[in-house]
């Protein structure tokens, strides 16, 4: 997995060098330019930390058992294959959702479209495996969007657990 703007932190570290290189240059007042030297180093550090994170070097493995997301710190996810109930699949963003039941054992395969804070090297790839392994239980959409409620998991009217206008009970 990679970083979704890889550029950002280089243009956040710049602009930490610009205000710490203008505190001192500018002449501007000592209280000042203590502030924004400070600012500039936060911002430095911060893009720093975004860069050293774990998500960074975590990696996708799909084999004949079924799928797990490594990362440095250890296991993050592991979706057996007989787990899955279903996977919703947009073919011509190679995006999918593999439902697994619960969403902590759910896995979103982002893509054009979908947000997500990191893209997924070789996502094309991944996208045939995954749905090359779970045929039978895909279900072809033009565009992936929140998974359905399964049948019988709908709530029941009145029940306040939806959200916006309509929903819930009113007094």
């Amino acid at each position: 997995m990679r970083p979704r703007w890889p550029w950002l932190p280089g243009v956040i570290i710049g602009f930490g060098i610009a205000l710490i290189v203008f505190a001192w240059v500018a002449g501007v007042p000592p209280r000042t330019r203590t502030v924004e030297t400070g600012a500039g180093a936060v911002l430095i550090v911060l893009a720093l930390l975004y860069l050293r994170s774990p998500l960074w070097r975590s990696h996708v493995v799909v084999d004949d058992d079924g799928l797990r997301v490594e990362t440095p710190r250890g296991l993050r996810l592991q979706l057996s294959w007989k787990e899955v109930v279903r996977v919703r699949a947009a073919a011509a963003s190679e995006t999918c959702y593999i439902d697994a039941g619960m969403p902590a054992k759910s896995f979103l395969l982002p893509g054009p479209g979908i947000a997500a804070p990191f893209r997924v090297e070789r996502r094309g790839e991944l996208y045939g495996l995954i749905v090359a392994a779970c045929a039978g239980r895909v279900e072809q959409v033009a565009e992936l969007e929140p998974p359905r409620p399964r049948r019988g998991a709908e709530p029941e009217a009145g029940t306040g657990t939806g959200a916006g206008p309509g929903t819930g009970t009113s007094r």
